[in-house]
């Protein structure tokens, strides 16, 4: 819709557009004067004319404006719903459509958010909005994906967008809806040369909200950190070739822990009981949360220097981790089994000599 003031006068400042911005997006603000001569008198008047998007349905009053020390009326809309998207690609040449996967997700799972807009025309300029809700964390997949499609008889071109989304509370969570604002060009428009001076018509498009249905934490859930993942390993190199252990000298043990559909500042440090005959010091651990794919992975290796106290065998305790599987609906648990190893004496007892008495 777009609103237009107008001010007989001549004047330098601006309308001030704040008031409506908190039921109404301003897509655009042109300015411009006229001078008209009437029975020989000059009038000049000062016109705005600004394009709005209006933020809800319903019954919408536009606020007083001041252009200086002149006021506009309240103005009462009544602003009714969009015609939904549900027939899109029924020979529309762009429409936005959202796919959400899971709709009842956990508390602090990925939900994977994506958006693909169709079109037909070229696009000529454009702007797409993102998702923007309290209460969650939003990570946007990087590299959008673009590729053609057909939809009822039609060819489109679609520009693909992800984001992953983990809510912070459960209970019924809504993503409001996104807005794309553009321009496109009438390649049916006769002549190379219209084409290329056309700026292109306007087009504002706004997908459907989606209602999610968080659930909580379950309380059959045994682990001390929740980890509702789609994945989850925890890896350790030793299980497959130990290393030779002798008194007194230092040996790392590092473990990766890897979890899709988790971010990096979800995992825990991993817990280990005490280990008789071993002194232990763990270095900084390093993660980070890879988004190579739609579904971030969680990355953190930790690593421990283990110096044995005494020879013989010694059992390293296992290591556990619970973590629930978003994809079967359960618990489970990750694990390292403990190791037993064979401790042998420092790598110079056998070559130490003993001193000579001096007579």
């Amino acid at each position: 819709m777009t609103l237009t003031v107008t001010v007989a006068t001549s004047i330098d400042n601006e309308v001030d557009l704040e008031p409506l911005s908190e039921d109404f997006e301003v897509v655009t603000t042109s300015e411009s004067s006229r001078m008209q001569n009437v029975n020989g008198k000059r009038f000049v008047s000062t016109r705005w004319d600004v394009t709005l998007e209006p933020l809800r349905t319903g019954r919408i009053e536009v606020p007083p404006l001041t252009v200086g020390r002149h006021k506009t009326a309240p103005v009462v809309l009544e602003v009714l719903e969009r015609e939904a998207n549900a027939n899109a690609g029924e020979g529309q040449d762009l429409f936005l459509e959202v796919s959400v996967e899971p709709r009842n997700p956990y508390v602090q799972a990925q939900v994977l958010y994506t958006l693909r807009l169709h079109h037909t025309l070229p696009i000529t300029e454009g702007s797409l909005g993102e998702p923007d809700l309290p209460f969650a964390i939003i990570e946007r997949i990087p590299n959008d994906i673009n590729y053609r499609t057909q939809r009822n008889g039609r060819n489109y071109t679609v520009i693909e967008r992800r984001y992953a989304i983990f809510p912070e509370r459960s209970g019924v969570v809504k993503i409001p809806a996104i807005r794309f604002v553009g321009r496109v060009q009438d390649s049916r428009k006769n002549g190379q040369f219209n084409r290329m001076f056309d700026r292109g018509k306007r087009i504002t498009l706004r997908s459907e909200p989606v209602e999610l249905q968080v659930r909580s934490r379950p309380d059959s859930f045994s682990g001390d950190t929740w980890l509702p993942a789609r994945s989850l390993t925890l890896h350790d190199p030793w299980l497959d070739s130990p290393p030779e252990f002798r008194m007194g000298e230092p040996i790392t043990r590092t473990f990766v822990l890897q979890a899709q559909g988790l971010l990096e500042t979800q995992l825990p440090e991993l817990q280990t009981t005490a280990m008789a005959g071993f002194r232990t010091y763990p270095d900084q651990p390093v993660s980070e949360s890879r988004k190579d794919t739609p579904w971030i992975t969680a990355y953190r290796e930790e690593k421990r220097a283990i110096v044995p106290e005494q020879t013989g065998s010694l059992t390293l305790p296992e290591v556990a981790l619970a973590w629930w599987d978003t994809q079967a609906d359960q618990e489970r648990v990750a694990l390292i089994p403990e190791l037993t190893v064979e401790v042998l004496p420092a790598s110079d007892s056998a070559t130490a000599e003993t001193p000579l008495d001096e007579d």
